[in-house]
């Protein structure tokens, strides 16, 4: 009996094993996709919408089933649970890119749903080529603002690897219509700081970017002279620089420490305070 046992688990693992390696999405059961739809109606009235809209609970698990057949079980799993509400709505106008739309949806959550709403098929073209941190801009920057910089700078921010923060966006976003506009030779420099130090770069034209525009704009001298961590470098110096000198205003000196001295005497004050009430109730 352990036998023939031990030759079906052999038969069915080579049986799955061309399925995986092929990358062939597994479809959802009928059974999984009904508990699916049941599972939608227990969140509340929100979900509960989402399945009426569709057309009631046969119509939701027909979606369902009929969306897994090109994303995969496990992926519509994750999109209808993390996408909160509108989630399985949001992916039945993509046509073609309704896979690729579950899989934005179930790796960003409710934020990939926001973004499919907004966007549509060009937004689900965008994280296609750039992944999660394109959706990740388009949602912090919206669809429209955050689709120009992407098309612009869309390639760099993939070579960089890494996130920029909001300050940097923010900066990116004001540069780009310049920057799109600029002659070949300075664009491709502005693309090549961004790919190899990201935000440090972004951060670091940034304090250039206005005397580069009464010059003129900015040129590739001025943009081949960044080296990675520059940026920092600045940010670092420029706060020192703000604090005065003791030697000459000892006045302004203190005034400047008073909040930091503040925060610490507070901290101290806690913490004795906190020894206190514990030795109090012993």
């Amino acid at each position: 009996m352990r036998v023939y046992v031990k030759m079906l688990v052999v038969i069915a693992a080579l049986w799955a094993f061309p399925l995986a390696a092929s990358g062939q999405v597994v479809p959802i059961a009928r059974e999984a996709a009904e508990e699916l739809v049941e599972w939608m109606l227990k969140q509340g009235a929100a979900q509960a919408d989402d399945v009426a809209r569709l057309g009631g609970r046969t119509a939701a698990r027909e979606a369902v089933e009929e969306l897994s057949k090109v994303a995969g079980r496990e992926t519509v799993e994750q999109m209808v649970r993390r996408g909160g509400p509108g989630a399985l709505q949001a992916v039945r106008g993509l046509d073609e890119l309704a896979g690729e739309g579950a899989r934005l949806i179930a790796g960003n959550g409710v934020r990939g749903t926001l973004v499919v709403q907004q966007g549509g098929k060009a937004s689900v073209q965008l994280f296609a080529k750039y992944g999660d941190e394109g959706v990740r801009i388009l949602a912090e920057q919206g669809p429209e603002a955050g689709a120009r910089m992407l098309g612009f700078a869309g390639e760099s921010l993939a070579k960089w690897g890494k996130r920029i923060g909001p300050e940097a966006q923010a900066h990116l976003r004001q540069m780009v219509p310049v920057m799109d506009a600029a002659e070949g030779p300075v664009r491709s420099a502005f693309l090549d700081g961004i790919a190899r130090g990201g935000d440090d770069f972004l951060m670091w034209v940034s304090r250039r970017w206005k005397q580069a525009a009464v010059a003129g704009g900015l040129t590739v001298a001025v943009i081949t002279a960044y080296k990675v961590g520059d940026g920092v470098a600045e940010g670092v110096r420029g706060v020192v620089d703000a604090l005065p000198n003791p030697g000459r205003d000892p006045l302004a000196w203190l005034v400047w420490w008073v909040p930091v001295l503040g925060l610490f005497a507070l901290v101290v004050a806690g913490w004795v305070l906190r020894g206190k009430f514990k030795y109090a109730r012993r």
